[in-house]
């Protein structure tokens, strides 16, 4: 299993780089051309930016368990029942349920395989990298 710390240090460098997406595209920030006045294609540019930014972390965990701060950390997704890969559809309920749930991740610290409630809704488990495989409980 991933230690918590592991867990918290990834989710900080995954929220990092989006804010630096965000400001970066212009989707967030000071940036005069998304004013309430700015054209329709720059808030079409607006948009994208935020959608990748939701989009992306979900696109990364179901091809590989793993986003760039989990990648960093050393740490990956993988489904509680079998041990590999998670679908789309997992990681986009992981995603939404943790965006839901992010106020209370401190109940995981009761749980005995320190699941927060996105991953027990999901199904899932994160566990090192390095290590062979999950194997799912009986």
């Amino acid at each position: 299993m991933a230690e918590p710390r592991a867990r918290i240090a990834a989710a900080a460098l995954d929220v990092s780089f989006a804010l630096l997406v965000l400001l970066w595209s212009g989707a967030i920030g000071p940036d005069q051309a998304f004013a309430p006045q700015a054209s329709a294609s720059r808030q079409i540019v607006r948009l994208l930016a935020w959608v990748a930014v939701l989009l992306v972390p979900a696109l990364m965990e179901a091809a590989g368990g793993q986003t760039f701060g989990k990648r960093i950390v050393g740490i990956r997704v993988v489904s509680r029942d079998t041990g590999g890969p998670i679908r789309l559809r997992v990681a986009i309920h992981r995603g939404g349920a943790r965006a839901l749930f992010w106020f209370i991740t401190f109940l995981a610290l009761g749980d005995p395989l320190l699941q927060p409630l996105h991953d027990r809704s999901a199904g899932t488990v994160v566990i090192r990298a390095d290590a062979f495989g999950w194997v799912p409980q009986v």
